[in-house]
């Protein structure tokens, strides 16, 4: 029994490399230590940057650049029966382009996202409840566009 499990991964090794099969990582890793992220013009674009270089890694030989402008709306998603905003939605977009050094485009795109959060009967409160809802949300787009690079090199 145990020689037909190994007959059967190496047939099936063998037919992934007959398909063209290459693991998304391996390409992508050229971006590792190589982009440098565009300056953030607020604080929602410096959360996205941060987590970006967390997940890209510390320049060390910039061979790419990276651009993004993030953008927010707002939005109240339920109504309490006395006309109160009970929770809110944040749509998140950033638009992001990698470029090599000399200015060819690699990839270009945008990434939305959206998160949530409810009011409170506190100001306070409530803006940390918000500010949460943007660090995740700036987290979460952060994660489609190293996904979408990734991609796009492979």
């Amino acid at each position: 029994m145990s020689s037909f499990s190994r007959r059967s991964l190496i047939l099936s090794l063998a037919a992934l490399s007959a398909c063209g099969f290459t693991p998304v990582y391996g390409p992508a890793s050229v971006l590792r230590g190589a982009v440098q992220v565009g300056v953030p013009n607020s604080g929602n674009a410096f959360t996205l940057v941060r987590a970006l270089e967390f997940r890209l890694g510390a320049v060390e030989t910039p061979r790419f650049r990276l651009e993004i402008s993030v953008d927010l709306d707002e939005e109240g998603s339920v109504i309490t029966p006395t006309q109160e905003i009970d929770r809110f939605t944040l749509t998140g977009r950033a638009q992001y382009r990698l470029t090599t050094l000399n200015g060819d485009t690699v990839s270009a795109g945008e990434a939305r996202a959206f998160s949530n959060y409810s009011a409170s009967d506190t100001p306070m409160a409530t803006r940390a409840a918000r500010s949460d809802a943007e660090a995740r949300l700036m987290e979460m787009l952060a994660d489609q566009i190293v996904t979408r690079l990734a991609g796009a090199l492979a």
